[in-house]
C-alpha cells in the first residue's frame, strides 16, 4: 500500500511538472503581447492580491486576477493544492494557510485548468520579519577580573529568531555565539579597567532580518572614568532639496579618546533652535532623522548630542540646508465631452507635485479657451473647478495655467479638447381662436425652447405651414414667433410651425393644430 501511495504521489508530481513544462513551451510558441491581443482561450495570471506577505502572517484569501479560468480550475501554492473558488473567468479566490507563510522565500502560485489541461504560474513572495536586539549586563559596574555575562535578546513579531549574534566592545568584535530560544550570551572576566561600550549585532537567518539597533551598554570596570569630550558631525542626504522631498540628516558622535566609546544616548535635530525630533544613537554612535516638512528657503540645521554620563554633550556645526520650490503638473478633465450648446460643463484642474517633491499645491488656476479667458478657480485639496454653459458650438481647446505658490512652481496643463454640438429644440404651437369664422383674425403663436441638457434661447426663423403649403416665415423674438391671418377659407386646416434652426440649435417641427374655420 505504501508503494502504491508513493507511486501515486510521484505520478502527481510528474503530471504537475509536465503541465508547467508544457505551459512554458506553449508560451514560447505563442508569446503574449498584452491583454488586448491575447489569443482566445489563453490561460493567464495578470496579478495577485496581495502580491506578498511576511513570515508569520495569518492565512488569508488570495485573489488571483487573470483570464480564461474554467469551472474546474485549481490553484497550487508551492505545488500543493489549495481550496479554490472560481468567481468568474477572470478571478479566483484561493485559501492560503498559516503554514504557507511559515518560511521566507519566493513561492509558485500555479493555476491549472481542468479542461483542456493548461497551467500558468506567478511568484508570491514571503518576506523575512524585522527584528529588534537588546543587550543586558549581569554585573555593572564590575571590578577587574569579575566574570560579566552579557545577554543579547533578539525579538521578532512572529517566530523565534535563530542564527548568530556578534558581541562588540566599541567597534571591535569580541565574541560570536548562536541564539537559543532567542537569546545569546557572552561571558568574560578579561575586561580592562575603564568604561567598555558593549553592543550586539544580530546577523539574521532565513526568516528574520539582521538588526544592529542594540543600544550600546556602558560596562564600567573599576572606577568610572571622567566624562570624555565628544564631537558631533552632521550631514544631509540631499542638499539642495525640493519642497516635500525626503531629506535624511545623519549625525555621528565620536569620542575624543581613542578606544573609548562609541558614545550612547540621544541626539536632537534642531532647525534654527526649534526641535525637529530626537533620535537614539546606535551602537556605532550614529543616528538619522528623516523629514519631508522643511519649508522652502534656507534652513539652518544643527545636531545636539546630550551626553550620557560617560560622554560630554556636544553640538555640530550649523548645516545650511536649501529647499527650493518643487515642480508641479496640472491635468484637466471635463464632466461632459462632447456636450451640447447651453449644457453646464465642469472643467476640473488637478495640480500635483512632481517627484521627488510632495505635498498639496495651493493658489489659483486660470482657465482659457485658446487665448480667451474663461475664468479662474482656487485650489482646494489640489483641485480647482470652473462650471460654465457659455461655450459655443464647435471644437474648443481648453487649457489651465497654475500660478504656483510659495512651495510649488508654475505650470500649464496640456490642452483639453472640448466638443460642443448643437442642442436639440422643441416647438409648440397654439391658436388664438379655434374654431373661428371666415374673416376672423386668428393668431398662431410658436414657442421654441431648448431641449435639456441644452439651455438658452433659440434664434432664427419659424415657417408656418398649412399642410404642405408654406404660409409665412417669421423671425423669432425671445424664442417666440407669431402669425396673424384673416384669409383662412372655411374648411379644416392642418397648421404646423417649423423651426429652421440656427448655429446653436437643431430645427424642429410642432404638432398639428387642426384649425376649423366656419
Amino acid at each position: 500500500m505504501c508503494h502504491t501511495a508513493e507511486r501515486e504521489k510521484s505520478l502527481l508530481w510528474v503530471g504537475i511538472t509536465l503541465g508547467v513544462i508544457l505551459g512554458a513551451y506553449m508560451s514560447v510558441l505563442m508569446p503574449v503581447r498584452g491583454p488586448a491581443v491575447q489569443s482566445k482561450g489563453l490561460l493567464s495570471i495578470n496579478s495577485l492580491s496581495p502580491a506578498g506577505a511576511t513570515v508569520g502572517d495569518a492565512g488569508f484569501t488570495l485573489i488571483v486576477n487573470g483570464a480564461n479560468f474554467g469551472a474546474g480550475t485549481t490553484v497550487f501554492f508551492n505545488f500543493n493544492p489549495r481550496r479554490t473558488t472560481v468567481l468568474n473567468s477572470s478571478q479566483l479566490l484561493v485559501s492560503i494557510l498559516d503554514s504557507d507563510l511559515a518560511q521566507a522565500g519566493s513561492f509558485s502560485v500555479m493555476v491549472s485548468n481542468a479542461t483542456p489541461r493548461k497551467t500558468v504560474s506567478a511568484q508570491f513572495v514571503v518576506s523575512p520579519v524585522s527584528t529588534d536586539t537588546a543587550l543586558t549586563s549581569s554585573l555593572d559596574p564590575s571590578s577587574a577580573g569579575d566574570a560579566v555575562t552579557f545577554v543579547a535578546s533578539v525579538m521578532a513579531p512572529a517566530g523565534t529568531p535563530t542564527g548568530a549574534v556578534v558581541f562588540m566592545d566599541g567597534l571591535n568584535p569580541v565574541w560570536t555565539n548562536l541564539l537559543s530560544g532567542g537569546l545569546a550570551t557572552f561571558t568574560t572576566s578579561l575586561l580592562s579597567t575603564g568604561t567598555h561600550w558593549m553592543c550586539a549585532i544580530y546577523c539574521g537567518d532565513g526568516n528574520c532580518l539582521a538588526s544592529t539597533n542594540s543600544p550600546a551598554v556602558p560596562q564600567v570596570v573599576g572606577q568610572p572614568s571622567p566624562e570624555i569630550a565628544t564631537t558631533t558631525i552632521l550631514g544631509s542626504s540631499t542638499n539642495p532639496g525640493v519642497f516635500g522631498q525626503s531629506v535624511v540628516f545623519i549625525a555621528k558622535v565620536t569620542s575624543s579618546v581613542a578606544g573609548a566609546g562609541p558614545p550612547g544616548g540621544t541626539v536632537t535635530f534642531e532647525g534654527e533652535g526649534v526641535s525637529l525630533g530626537t533620535r537614539i544613537l546606535d551602537c556605532t554612535g550614529q543616528t538619522a532623522f528623516l523629514t519631508e516638512s522643511l519649508p522652502t528657503g534656507t534652513n539652518l540645521i544643527t545636531a545636539v548630542y546630550h551626553g550620557d554620563g560617560f560622554f560630554l554633550s556636544s553640538s555640530s556645526m550649523v548645516l545650511t540646508q536649501m529647499i527650493t520650490k518643487a515642480s508641479s503638473a496640472t491635468f484637466l478633465d471635463s464632466s461632459a465631452d462632447p456636450c451640447v450648446c447651453g449644457q453646464w460643463v465642469t472643467i476640473t484642474a488637478t495640480v500635483v507635485p512632481v517627484a521627488p517633491g510632495s505635498g498639496t499645491p495651493m493658489g489659483l488656476v486660470v482657465f482659457n479657451d485658446s487665448t480667451n479667458l474663461l475664468g479662474t478657480g482656487t485650489l482646494s485639496s489640489g483641485q480647482a473647478t470652473l462650471t460654465l454653459c457659455s461655450l459655443k458650438v464647435g471644437a474648443h481647446s481648453v487649457s489651465a495655467a497654475y500660478s504656483g505658490d510659495s512651495n510649488f512652481g508654475t505650470n500649464t496643463a496640456p490642452a483639453l479638447g472640448q466638443t460642443v454640438n448643437q442642442s436639440g429644440s422643441t416647438i409648440s404651437l397654439v391658436s388664438s381662436a379655434n374654431p373661428s369664422v371666415r374673416g376672423q383674425a386668428v393668431t398662431f403663436t410658436a414657442q421654441v425652447s431648448a431641449v435639456a441638457p441644452g439651455s438658452g434661447t433659440p434664434t432664427g426663423t419659424v415657417t408656418f405651414m398649412d399642410g404642405n403649403k408654406s404660409l409665412v416665415t417669421v423671425v423669432l423674438v425671445g424664442g417666440q414667433a407669431t402669425y396673424t391671418t384673416t384669409t383662412l377659407n372655411p374648411s379644416p386646416h392642418s397648421i404646423t410651425a417649423v423651426y429652421n434652426g440656427d448655429s446653436s440649435f437643431y430645427g424642429s417641427t410642432s404638432g398639428i393644430v387642426n384649425e376649423v374655420v366656419n
